[in-house]
């Protein structure tokens, strides 16, 4: 490996930036721009890397192989995540496991004016084990129930790096990343039904007729039961727009995307967010985590209750590149 001692200023810290985006062009699916369900068009500059999200309760990790004198690179990209949250396995240890494993084969073009682009794709096999919650029965034991699926899909994305006066044409040229991304694939319901936590109790009485009631156990659960379905055909598409403001001397990234899902027997879902994440001195491609908000199904076609407070998600993002 070559190491190299640059002496910049002003004018040459954007170039300089963007030099390092396109030396480290290989590229992690386990993208450090993530929303509150770990979803991203942007593949992560810097190779193999490890990306855990507080609110999706889940680990991404991607290994990529990449050649210097070929365009085309070629990986895996695998993430697993407890269905019921951080907060229920913390408390109960219940896991009930959900992950995806997938390749990712990349084409990188040459760079052209200060811009250059990708193109990935990522076919991929997901399972997931969820809980169900039978509002038709009394009998508590029988009012939960574990549905197992098993799904396919395929990830074709497209990456732009250039950079922008974006303020001013006086202004310092900023690093900036666009992504475009279409899945298709199969899924279930369960963004339509409603999770719920469930809570067993079981309740003392002493011989003066007080009673103690004693939590035995939490989960968490969709309902109702009866009208889950699975292996409906989806479509989705995500955007994301990132600027590495020179203001910040390359230390910080700002995020502002988009999700769209289309799915057979299901109303379309748009869930807009934006996010800020920070990076190591030195190394605008080494992301160490950052903060992301997001509003799901935005205008609520769901009719999930409670009003836009509970779609509005807060998720930590913390990142690990080697």
């Amino acid at each position: 490996m070559k190491t190299f001692l640059l002496i910049l200023n002003k004018t040459s810290l954007p170039i300089c930036l963007m030099a390092i985006l396109r030396i480290n062009s290989a590229y992690s699916q386990a993208s450090f721009v993530q929303d509150a369900r770990g979803e991203s068009s942007v593949m992560s500059p810097g190779g193999s890397g490890i990306v855990f999200n507080t609110s999706d309760a889940a680990i991404s990790i991607s290994f990529l192989k990449a050649k210097s004198s070929s365009p085309f690179y070629w990986g895996i990209d695998a993430k697993f995540k407890a269905e019921e949250g951080i907060s229920l396995v913390v408390k109960n240890g219940n896991i009930n496991p959900t992950g995806k494993v997938g390749g990712v084969f990349v084409w990188e073009s040459k760079p052209n004016k200060g811009k250059w682009n990708n193109f990935y794709l990522s076919p991929a096999v997901s399972f997931s084990s969820s809980k169900l919650f039978d509002d038709q029965t009394n009998l508590f034991a029988d009012q939960i129930a574990k549905k197992q699926f098993t799904a396919v899909s395929l990830k074709a994305a497209f990456n732009r790096t250039s950079h922008r006066k974006l303020f001013c044409s006086e202004c310092e040229s900023s690093p900036t990343i666009l992504g475009i991304s279409g899945t298709i694939g199969t899924t279930t319901n369960l963004g339509n039904l409603t999770k719920l936590d469930v809570i067993t109790y079981t309740i003392l009485k002493d011989e003066s007729g007080q009673e103690r009631k004693l939590e035995t156990g939490q989960t968490s659960a969709f309902s109702p039961l009866s009208k889950y379905q699975d292996n409906l055909g989806y479509a989705q598409i995500n955007v994301d727009w990132i600027i590495f403001p020179m203001v910040f001397q390359s230390r910080a990234a700002i995020a502002i995307f988009s999700r769209s899902k289309f799915a057979n027997k299901m109303l379309p879902t748009h869930s807009p967010g934006a996010g800020i994440f920070l990076t190591k001195e030195g190394s605008p491609t080494d992301i160490v985590g950052g903060i992301v908000t997001q509003i799901t199904d935005v205008f609520n076609v769901n009719d999930q209750p409670n009003g836009p407070k509970n779609r509005i998600v807060l998720s930590l993002v913390a990142g690990y590149s080697f």
